[in-house]
């Protein structure tokens, strides 16, 4: 949606190392490999864009999984959808590859057990929204990582998506604008 241009848009998506999970991963892919490119807001964020993914891409730790068609003969500001992969390892090493690419972009991290996922998370600076998807018994044994992200993220989504932010006066990325103090 927006060709990535949301910042609740899903930038980092966490996922463990298991059968499940790589089933996920090879839909993404092909959901990737069959976009085409798409235009951005103005020629900047394109090109902020293109340098941020160009430099992830380039990290020896990262691997492009997929990379949807490249803009054909099309002039202005296009980009192409991009899916990425790290360890979750290599991501507490290397926390500036937690940095948000504004385009599309997703960087999927991969964990091995809980604790990794809770590391994973304490290390994560704030987010507008944090998203867990899972079955009742998985959102109810993953507490401590709820506990983690409340903290973390100022909506906590589950088993939903997290809409856009409307621009208006009452509304940061912060979050509301407190009241005025009240006159004594």
């Amino acid at each position: 949606m927006g060709v990535g241009q949301f910042c609740t848009k899903p930038g980092l998506v966490y996922l463990p190392r298991d059968e499940d999970a790589d089933s996920l991963v090879a839909a993404l892919k092909v959901q990737v490999e069959q976009s085409g490119a798409s235009a951005m807001l103005t020629e900047s964020i394109c090109r902020n864009q293109a340098t941020g993914l160009i430099l992830r891409q380039s990290h020896e730790r990262v691997e492009t999984l997929a990379q949807g068609a490249a803009p054909a003969g099309a002039s202005g500001a296009y980009a192409s959808p991009a899916l990425l992969q790290v360890s979750g390892s290599h991501l507490l090493e290397d926390p500036e590859l937690a940095k948000e690419i504004f385009g599309p972009s997703t960087l999927i991290v991969r964990y091995t057990g809980e604790a990794e996922l809770i590391a994973l998370a304490k290390a994560l600076e704030g987010q507008l929204t944090a998203t867990l998807h899972g079955t009742n018994a998985d959102i109810e044994a993953n507490r401590s990582l709820i506990g983690v992200l409340e903290r973390k993220a100022g909506r906590l989504i589950v088993n939903g998506y997290p809409t856009g932010v409307e621009v208006c006066h009452a509304m940061v990325h912060g979050g509301r604008i407190p009241p005025p103090a009240k006159a004594a």
